[in-house]
């Protein structure tokens, strides 16, 4: 009923008005609910509230080297407990946050701008610098920006289901709300801009550009119907060296939840040493 509403609405704003509508709409994320699984993942973890007023909240398993996990848009910390349980288990503490205006973080509206601070201001407070940094779609895309735009950096990084550039909501915005050419042309720029670069340079991937020495995983499952299969070979592109993994019938978000998607991920944080006194991965 909303998006209906608001596609007619568009069609009679002027255009700067309908672009403004627009993001307002596009910045409101959803509240998917608690479900019994993740309430069961959080009591078995320590529970950290941070940012101004500890407004944020963010959860912790395990015992070791910190590692950090964000969620993608919409989404929230519970959904990387699956992956966070495991590196637990093999010797990690595995910190999961809920990104502002997310799970049981506060806020109304959110953009990515707000994602890559709340990466870095997270990181920044931890005891000791994670030693790898695990992004899911969004989460992955504005982990990477927070390398060069807050000076973030890890030894690590795993990149599920992340898109290339910040096409996913352009796309969607097109399918629910159909604005004009010249309202879409405008987001495009507002999104550029909340990465500091024009959207041109933006579509090559160059989020994606080493910026340090590290390493790099980047996982994508075929049968994602939000980003593209084909982006993990063309950010590889722009990172020689990095590695790639592909699944198949996972889709976007079930993907976190695969135990070749967690062996994928505990092989590459401990190929080269031991964590915590527990044996390698065996894959």
């Amino acid at each position: 009923m909303l998006a209906t509403s608001a596609r007619i609405l568009l069609k009679l704003l002027p255009e700067s008005l309908a672009f403004r509508l627009t993001v307002l709409l596009a910045s409101i994320s959803p509240a998917p609910p608690l479900k019994a699984r993740d309430k069961t993942a959080l009591a078995a973890a320590e529970e950290l509230r941070w940012g101004a007023g500890g407004r944020k909240r963010a959860w912790c398993w395990g015992d070791g080297p910190p590692v950090v996990l964000v969620h993608g848009w919409g989404g929230r910390a519970t959904q990387m407990a699956p992956l966070a349980q495991h590196l637990a288990s093999m010797g990690f503490a595995a910190w999961a946050l809920d990104v502002h205006a997310h799970g049981q973080s506060a806020g109304l509206r959110i953009g990515f701008d707000r994602f890559i601070a709340d990466i870095a201001e997270f990181c920044a407070q931890l005891p000791q610098p994670p030693r790898a940094l695990i992004g899911h779609s969004a989460g992955g895309m504005t982990m990477m920006a927070a390398r060069e735009l807050r000076g973030l950096h890890a030894a690590r990084y795993v990149c599920i289901n992340a898109p290339r550039f910040p096409y996913p909501p352009i796309r969607q915005l097109h399918k629910l709300l159909a604005p004009s050419a010249g309202v879409l042309a405008r987001c495009r720029d507002y999104y550029a801009a909340q990465f500091q670069q024009r959207w041109a340079s933006l579509t090559e991937g160059r989020i994606y550009r080493p910026l340090a020495a590290a390493e790099l995983l980047l996982i994508n499952d075929l049968d994602d119907d939000q980003v593209a299969a084909a982006d993990g070979e063309l950010i590889a592109a722009q990172w020689p060296g990095a590695q790639t993994h592909r699944t198949q019938g996972l889709g976007h978000q079930q993907v976190l939840w695969s135990q070749e998607v967690l062996n994928a991920v505990s092989w590459f944080l401990t190929e080269d040493v031991a964590v915590g006194g527990a044996a390698k991965a065996s894959g």
